[in-house]
């Protein structure tokens, strides 16, 4: 895994990720992203419709 910065939570919870990051990711302005826990790890990915799903 490659650091890409680091980032403060904002009073209301958010974090902003920056435009090259989501550039690289594909991840447009109303992206839906989904949040995975493990121990102390959060993991984000863009939530896929069902139609990308089953084409997997």
């Amino acid at each position: 895994m490659e650091s890409v910065g680091v980032r403060t939570i904002d009073e209301l919870g958010r974090i902003v990720l920056p435009k090259e990051v989501r550039q690289a990711l594909g991840w447009g302005e109303k992206a839906e992203i989904e949040l995975f826990i493990h121990k102390d790890i959060v993991v984000l990915e863009r939530k896929r419709s069902v139609q990308e799903q089953e084409a997997k």
